[in-house]
């Protein structure tokens, strides 16, 4: 379900939800998917997931958005997220292990992020 809904996403609204329903699941102990390092969320693994790539070809193309439009539309929505105080961007904790090129791809919960997951995700 995550993962066909990562597909669907046409919006910066979109890509919010699934965060939501992405960090909500992990909650839940459903798989850890989108996790990376030391990192809640890392954009380059949730891409991947639902936009896998062979080589330099897109695995599987569909009619819609691109791969880089939907990594934009997530990158815009983690960013609304950290604006909204759910979000920060970089790892967990300052010794947290990091990865090159981390930079505007990585982002963790904050405490506030506690009453947001406890809220349901849309359908």
């Amino acid at each position: 379900m995550i993962l066909q809904r990562a597909q669907k996403i046409a919006s910066v609204e979109e890509a919010k939800e699934f965060l939501h329903l992405l960090l909500v699941s992990r909650q839940e102990g459903k798989p850890n998917l989108g996790h990376h390092f030391d990192f809640d969320v890392f954009l380059p693994s949730i891409i991947d997931l639902g936009f896998p790539v062979r080589g330099y070809v897109q695995a599987s193309p569909r009619p819609g958005l691109s791969r880089e439009e939907i990594g934009t539309l997530l990158m815009e929505a983690a960013w609304e997220l950290c604006q909204e105080g759910v979000l920060r961007p970089g790892p967990r904790c300052t010794d947290g292990q990091t990865v090159p090129n981390a930079y505007g791809n990585g982002f963790s919960l904050t405490t506030k992020a506690k009453a947001w997951l406890e809220t349901p995700p849309r359908p």
